[in-house]
């Protein structure tokens, strides 16, 4: 399974991609930029971080959704990482907490995976 980690803060992703890189293949991105660069690599899941420069989570959805060149990644699912704004919550399946313990997010990954 591809998981998508997009977070500004490297210290989060490095701690979300030592829990995970052993069962699945990360891709990382620092913003909601390099997000939509990395949804080319087809992840099967994005755990999205909200407040992030140049392009925050609401901002990255709202492309997402919206923008025709992206309507085939619609469909994959995206769990929110930390506190998003009042409203923006029924946008992500669901949400985890800054600082997630690794066998909680391994657990919360193996939820989302599909028979290879």
């Amino acid at each position: 399974m591809k998981v998508l980690i997009v977070d500004d803060n490297s210290a989060a992703r490095t701690t979300m991609r030592i829990a995970l890189k052993r069962d699945h293949e990360v891709l990382e991105a620092e913003n909601g930029v390099e997000a939509l660069e990395q949804l080319a690599q087809k992840p099967d899941l994005i755990l999205l971080d909200h407040n992030m420069p140049e392009k925050n989570g609401d901002e990255f959805l709202d492309t997402l959704e919206r923008d025709p060149a992206y309507a085939d990644y619609r469909n994959i699912p995206v769990v929110s990482i930390g506190d998003a704004p009042p409203g923006s919550l029924e946008r992500y399946q669901e949400k985890i907490p800054k600082g997630i313990m690794p066998d909680d997010l391994k657990a919360l990954v193996e939820k989302y995976a599909t028979p290879q």
